[in-house]
C-alpha cells in the first residue's frame, strides 16, 4: 500500500495561498540541492514526528531531501543519554572506555552513512554531532538542536 504523499499545498487552507507561493518561490533557488537530515531514530520522539513531515514537504517542493539515523549499541545510547542531559545541567563524568565507545559508534556510522554527497547536513540530535569531524565537507553542517540548553 502506498500512502499519501503530502504536498505543501496540503497546508494551504491553515497558512494560506500566499505563504505556499513564498515557500515556492524561495524553494526554487534550493532545488538542486541535496539535503539529508540525521538524527538518532525513526519514530518516538518530536523530531522524528517533524523529520517525517519535513523531508516529505521538502520533496515536494524539488529539494532532494533524505534522512538517516545512526546506530549503536545500548551502551552507546545510555552514554549519549548522559551527554544529553549533561546539556541540560547534569554533572557528567564519562570513563576513557566509555569514550571510547562513543567514538568507535560515531566512526561506524560515519563510514556507514557517506555524508560527502550532501551539499546541506542538518543534524537534529547530539549524538552524530561527531560525524563531522570524519568527512570532507561540500558544503554546510547545521545543529538543530531541539533541547532546551537553559540550565
Amino acid at each position: 500500500m502506498v500512502e499519501k504523499q503530502i504536498r505543501l499545498e496540503d497546508y494551504e487552507e491553515l497558512v494560506g495561498a500566499e505563504a505556499i507561493a513564498r515557500i515556492h518561490n524561495k524553494a526554487k533557488s534550493l532545488q538542486n540541492l541535496h539535503v539529508v537530515n540525521i538524527n538518532s531514530t525513526y519514530y518516538g520522539g518530536g523530531v522524528a514526528e517533524l523529520l517525517s513531515s519535513m523531508s516529505l514537504l521538502m520533496n515536494s517542493v524539488g529539494i532532494k531531501t533524505g534522512w538517516r539515523i545512526i546506530q549503536g549499541a545500548p551502551d552507546f545510547f545510555s552514554i549519549t543519554k548522559k551527554m544529553h542531559n549533561a546539556l541540560q545541567g547534569d554533572a557528567i563524568n564519562l570513563s576513557d572506555r566509555k569514550m571510547q565507545i562513543y567514538e568507535e559508534i560515531i566512526y561506524e556510522n560515519s563510514v556507514r552513512n557517506h555524508l560527502e554527497s550532501h551539499n546541506l547536513v542538518i543534524i537534529h540530535d547530539p549524538q552524530p554531532l561527531p560525524m563531522i569531524k570524519h568527512y570532507k565537507k561540500n558544503g554546510p553542517w547545521i545543529w538543530r538542536c531541539h533541547i532546551d540548553l537553559r540550565s
